[in-house]
């Protein structure tokens, strides 16, 4: 009768090499541009995290970065780029793959999308993103190879976790209130890009992140 640790989760592998090559050449692009950026994120800054940038990359989209939010429109924006809209659909494609295994009704959602540019020695530490009624899906994408693993811990004893390689062109989805962290990398880069796939309850409740449009079945066609 103990607790048990079934969570729903997608993994899939999208994604030509020279796709993923793009994908990093454009979050290292949009990277430099936050090195003197003021930070305007209502979230308090994680100070153990050993990025200086996670905050930073959640005032921006970078799927889209063109739209206005609350206290940041001073803020520079990204530059259009056609990987941005590659990378909208194979995300969409495999969120609705995902429903579909699921057996999951379509519902109106949108999506936020960041990358973390980690060093060697780095890490992304624990933490969850969107939780309470209107907690959805987090996602992360890698367009590389690297040591490190995505781990899930256990809601009901942390010690315990599931691990995920990172392998090139791997996606990985889960439910958002699952608290997650990598290990250390001993790469000299590690690129990967993160999505928070909300209801409109919360993409409303957080003006200053700028979200876009996922999917809504009454205006967009379905996965077939």
């Amino acid at each position: 009768f103990g607790h048990s640790f079934l969570i729903q989760n997608y993994t899939g592998k999208h994604g030509s090499e020279d796709f993923k090559k793009r994908l990093v050449e454009y979050c290292l692009k949009c990277e430099k541009m936050l090195e003197d950026e003021e930070l305007v994120s209502e979230v308090i800054k994680n100070t153990e995290d050993p990025y200086a940038f996670t905050q930073h990359w959640k005032q921006h989209n970078l799927l889209d970065d063109s739209g206005d939010r609350l206290d940041g429109n001073h803020l520079k924006r990204f530059p259009e780029d056609k990987v941005q809209k590659e990378f909208f659909e194979m995300i969409r494609e495999h969120y609705l793959r995902f429903l579909s295994d699921l057996g999951y009704q379509r519902r109106k959602v949108y999506i936020h999308t960041w990358a973390n540019c980690l060093r060697s020695g780095q890490f992304v530490n624990r933490h969850c993103h969107v939780s309470g009624p209107n907690s959805y899906l987090a996602c992360t994408y890698y367009p590389q190879a690297s040591n490190t693993s995505l781990y899930l811990l256990n809601p009901f004893d942390e010690g315990e976790a599931v691990a995920f390689p990172t392998i090139s062109g791997g996606i990985v989805m889960w439910p958002s209130w699952v608290y997650h962290r990598t290990n250390t990398t001993n790469h000299d880069l590690r690129v990967s890009v993160a999505s928070d796939i909300v209801t409109e309850e919360t993409m409303i409740a957080n003006p200053w992140r700028p979200h876009i449009l996922l999917d809504d079945p009454a205006t967009m066609p379905g996965l077939y």
